[in-house]
């Protein structure tokens, strides 16, 4: 049976802490409220395929019963609690679901992600991230999942993977800091009604593969030389499929459909330095 915790203001996980999350438990944040595992600390998920660790609003009922003790009188709603703001490595973030989150934390005039993961290193995987706020704009907007990587960390190639992401702002943003040259793998990812963009990718080499993305606004966005795109489903999107910032971007194997702007838009100096075995259907402007 599922097991309830509720936490309000940051809730820190100190340098030498460990906090360990059993499977099945629900942890449910107030208004504002943010989980930061600080430099140091550790966060241990351990959740397992369909026995998820699940992080929510106060006043969602799906999840832990009616907490706040007060029938149908309220109801959950995207934004209503912050994020969990990830600084410290820990061996894997990952069969989370994670809802209502990327409010504004306390009177700060910044939207912030749901999770977002900061001077670590990990892999993000078989993770549900839904309901996030749709509210900000760059990287101050709301986003569901936003990875920062910064120099000197292991892995230098981590992966976010098989994971499922609804409704927000934008989806995946994974962007290289100061100097980082970590080249992520984003793979095998399932985003929909985003209407910013699914995924965001500042970093050079950077692998795209297999997700799909419907239902939004834009599908893909990289600023990243030499990224690969490939087996990716792109379907029902109100702006434009792939937008490239970068030089040599390769795509391959990638399905346009039903949507409103370009497949590929070309921005700056952007370039693709090759496309093969992609297919466009239903598509507005064929053009690049």
């Amino acid at each position: 049976s599922e097991f309830a915790v509720f936490f309000t203001g940051a809730c820190g996980v100190a340098s030498g802490a460990t906090l360990t999350i059993q499977a099945g438990v629900v942890v449910k944040a107030m208004s504002g409220a943010i989980l930061a595992v600080q430099s140091g600390g550790h966060l241990n998920l351990q959740g397992t395929s369909g026995n998820e660790v699940v992080f929510t609003s106060w006043y969602d009922d799906t999840y832990g019963g009616d907490s706040n003790g007060d029938g149908n009188a309220t109801s959950p709603g995207a934004g209503q609690w912050g994020m969990i703001d990830i600084t410290s490595p820990v061996l894997a973030f990952h069969h989370a679901r994670v809802r209502y989150g990327g409010g504004s934390y306390y009177g700060n005039p910044y939207w912030w992600p749901s999770v977002l993961i900061k001077n670590a290193a990990i892999d993000v995987h078989d993770c549900v991230i839904e309901h996030s706020s749709a509210n900000g704009s760059g990287l101050s907007a709301s986003t569901a999942l936003q990875y920062h990587s910064v120099p000197g960390l292991l892995p230098t190639s981590p992966a976010i993977h098989d994971n499922v992401l609804t409704n927000g702002r934008d989806g995946i943003w994974f962007v290289q800091v100061g100097g980082s040259t970590a080249m992520p793998t984003i793979a095998n990812n399932l985003l929909t009604g985003f209407i910013g963009t699914g995924i965001r990718v500042v970093a050079a080499g950077a692998n795209v593969s297999g997700n799909s993305v419907a239902g939004g606004g834009n599908g893909i966005y990289v600023d990243a030389p030499g990224a690969t795109i490939s087996g990716t489903t792109l379907n029902g999107l109100s702006g434009n499929g792939i937008e490239v910032a970068s030089p040599g971007v390769v795509v391959s194997n990638t399905s346009f459909s039903t949507m409103t702007g370009m497949p590929l838009a070309l921005i700056g100096n952007g370039s693709v330095a090759a496309i093969s075995g992609s297919s466009f259907s239903y598509v507005a402007n064929r053009g690049i």
